[in-house]
């Protein structure tokens, strides 16, 4: 479901300071949807007092209160429109379809207290009651709650713009010591979710005061992340109290680095399945390997360990193992560097009943909810559940998701496994390795399961298009907003820049950059912005002279700068200034006489300057120190068909050409090679082969042998006639 394109309209108009046609496009909206009407009055108000304004102003009167009752009447403008925006989206929600009825009710902020205080107390009053009762008891107080809560949660969805004696209220409510954190918690999440549906800057400041006052670590990060996410430039610009709130976060040295954090974390929660090929193709295979169980239709059985294969050959038992345990270590490196190792597995487990409703997939997990304390209570589980949660850098979704799964595997499991379950001796360890206990309460960690949560609900939520995603890459990089600029956030921009650039974030990368004021720019800054002209693809050779005069001006200052002189060479060798790149290559060499990468890019300028003997010398060395190298090969292999040495450059593209690796530049250039030495019918066949690939179709080969390559190929005796039979002979 997605708003009615007039409220988008609607609100740039008003972003745009537009107020008289925003009126009118709201006024033809009232007169033509009938159940819209109890909006009527405030919309005929707002146009009396507009149209007042807009007499005195006719009349020529001088109000020196003038424009900033024009942007209040703008500000309760836009209230309206979110508040009519809010009514449409309930009515036509999948998300609100069962919690209509919650909405009509009468209802006050300090009701919801009540009830939540009620909780506490009668949880903490349990040991009161006699043992034999206690369970059912316990059972009945948590679903009367969790019932209470979930409405809680839809009618903090549902509910439209908030008065600021109601947020308040709620403010009080979510900072009060005497209300559960797992409530207080699941209303904030309510207050994120709707202020990136329809922003509401009383909801904003609620955010702002949970992080700067929340002693709770979960409530304070989730937060962060509301306040990071539903900052938006051009609310700012209808709201002066957006700029203000964030510039005096700002001001604070744990929120700049917390944003720093969440920046980062929400990038690696956006490359969850870009992860997740990794885990499926490199290290699972082995992880498979070192296991002693297989599937065998639907169920789980035991392999015999005492196979004949394990017999003939025991290193073999040993050295999977080896692989397993690398394969666990790598899982874990992964998931401390920030991964999301679990989304794609847990993605698969977010089919039970329990995600139908959009308040689960953000609560936090606790073993008393109804839908899981049946599984939980049974004392054969308990162990391996309590385990394996408490240890995990699972989510709380994938937590939930665990332990509803579980119940269905744990029948399937082989004798053997039940048994030490059942013995409470089964100590599993999680892929991906084990988290303290006192790791998991820093707020980082917190705020990385918090998003991890967001991630799957905007990612695998059946109704998720009835929400405003965070998880696109033009507002996942809230640092880029112009709103930071200025602020002490500003410091770091250069850093999270730098990781984005390495993630090839790239147009996100620059917006960073550009927020940057001149006053701030240093060398960190002129090096990313010549990385960027250089690595941000197009065919205009401009950028890779922008890049040039980025890298040449850190250089002035900095003559040995590694990064700016790696840099300037790959741009010069862009460029066709192949003496300035062989330069800059030979500087990088002083200090690492050794580096194999940088001696081979020497070795291409000097082949680009035709320079073969110098160029075949540092290939031989490097082939001879290490044969097995693809690139070295690659790039001897040219020199040698280059310098007329044929039959050891096809031996080279024999090898290369045969190999598993094989690149489309090598049947490319081995088909050269063998024009060259006159074996025209084989050429062809490789001509053919390097057009047949996918990533070739649509490849131009008449400018490639008429342009790009003639002069190569005429220094080998190859004609422009030449060229049009070759051509008339690939066709």
């Amino acid at each position: 479901m997605q708003r009615l394109t007039l409220f988008d309209e609607i609100e740039q108009l008003l972003i745009n300071r537009r107020l008289s046609k925003a009126l009118q496009l709201l006024e033809n909206l009232l007169y033509t949807h009938a159940d819209l009407q109890q909006y009527a009055p405030t919309f005929q108000n707002l146009k009396y007092s507009f149209g007042q304004m807009e007499e005195y102003w006719k009349q020529g009167i001088k109000d020196p209160q003038q424009d900033s009752i024009y942007m209040q009447l703008v500000c309760k403008c836009h209230h309206l429109l979110a508040d009519i925006s809010n009514s449409f989206w309930v009515r036509n929600s999948h998300t609100m379809s069962n919690y209509n009825k919650c909405l009509s009710d009468d209802w006050t902020p300090q009701d919801s207290n009540d009830e939540m205080e009620g909780f506490v107390s009668d949880v903490a009053m349990l040991d009161l009651v006699p043992s034999h009762l206690q369970q059912e008891k316990r059972e009945k107080i948590y679903a009367d709650h969790e019932r209470q809560m979930r409405f809680l949660f839809y009618r903090m969805l549902g509910t439209s713009t908030l008065k600021k004696e109601e947020a308040d209220v709620l403010t009080r409510i979510l900072l009060s010591p005497t209300i559960d954190s797992a409530d207080k918690q699941l209303l904030t999440s309510a207050i994120i979710l709707k202020n990136l549906n329809h922003f509401d800057i009383n909801r904003f400041h609620i955010l702002a005061h949970l992080y700067e006052y929340a002693s709770d670590v979960e409530v304070k990060q989730r937060a962060l992340v509301g306040v990071a996410l539903s900052a938006n430039a051009s609310m700012a610009s209808l709201y002066d109290e957006v700029l203000p709130i964030l510039h005096h976060l700002c001001e604070n040295d744990t929120f700049v680095q917390d944003m720093v954090e969440m920046q980062m974390q929400m990038i690696y929660c956006m490359e969850a399945e870009k992860d997740q090929r990794i885990i499926r193709d490199e290290i699972m295979p082995d992880l498979m390997k070192g296991n002693h169980l297989t599937i065998s239709g639907n169920k789980l059985t035991e392999m015999d360990t005492n196979s004949l294969e394990e017999i003939l050959h025991p290193e073999a038992s040993e050295q999977n193992m080896e692989r397993m345990e690398n394969s666990m270590r790598r899982m874990a490196d992964m998931q401390r560097k920030g991964s999301d190792i679990y989304f794609t597995g847990f993605s698969q487990m977010k089919r039970f009943p329990f995600f139908s409703e959009a308040s689960n997939w953000l609560l936090p997990f606790y073993p008393d909810h109804p839908a899981i304390s049946k599984i939980w209570n049974i004392r054969k589980n308990r162990r391996m559940l309590q385990t394996i949660t408490e240890v995990s850098a699972f989510c709380n979704s994938d937590k939930y998701s665990f332990v509803l799964a579980f119940e269905q595997v744990v029948n399937q499991l082989p004798p053997s496994v039940q048994k030490l379950i059942d013995e409470g001796e089964a100590s599993p360890m999680p892929v991906g390795g084990e988290v303290s206990l006192e790791q998991q309460r820093v707020p980082a960690f917190v705020r990385r399961m918090f998003l991890q949560d967001l991630y799957r609900f905007f990612r695998l939520y059946p109704y998720r298009d009835e929400f405003s995603s965070p998880f696109n890459k033009s507002q996942a990089v809230f640092i880029g907003n112009e709103l930071f600029s200025g602020t002490r956030l500003e410091e770091k921009f250069s850093q999270v820049a730098s990781f984005l650039m390495k993630r090839k974030y790239f147009a996100e990368t620059i917006k960073v950059l550009e927020n940057i004021n001149e006053a701030h720019r240093d060398l960190q800054y002129y090096l990313l912005v010549g990385y960027y002209w250089l690595s941000n693809g197009g065919a205009d050779n401009s950028r890779f002279q922008k890049a040039r005069e980025m890298f040449e001006y850190v250089l002035s200052i900095d003559a040995e700068h590694r990064k700016a002189l790696l840099g300037y060479a790959r741009t010069c060798f862009q460029l066709h200034d192949y003496s300035a790149a062989h330069h800059a290559y030979l500087q990088l060499l002083v200090d690492e006489p050794e580096n194999r990468n940088v001696l081979l890019n020497v070795a291409v300028c000097e082949i680009s300057m035709k320079q073969y003997s110098e160029a075949l010398k540092r290939l031989y060395k490097l082939n001879y120190e290490n044969g097995d190298d693809e690139k070295t090969n690659r790039v001897l292999a040219w020199a040698l068909a280059l310098s007329g040495k044929y039959e050891q450059a096809i031996k080279l593209y024999d090898h290369l050409c045969g190999d598993a690796h094989c690149q489309s530049e090598d049947l490319l250039n081995y088909g050269y090679c063998l024009w060259f030495s006159g074996r025209v019918n084989d050429a062809l066949q490789y001509f053919h082969q390097f057009l047949m690939l996918p990533e070739n179709k649509g490849f131009d080969m008449e400018q490639e042998l008429m342009e790009n390559s003639f002069d190569i190929l005429n220094e080998h005796g190859i004609t422009e006639i030449d060229c049009q039979l070759m051509l008339a002979a690939i066709q």
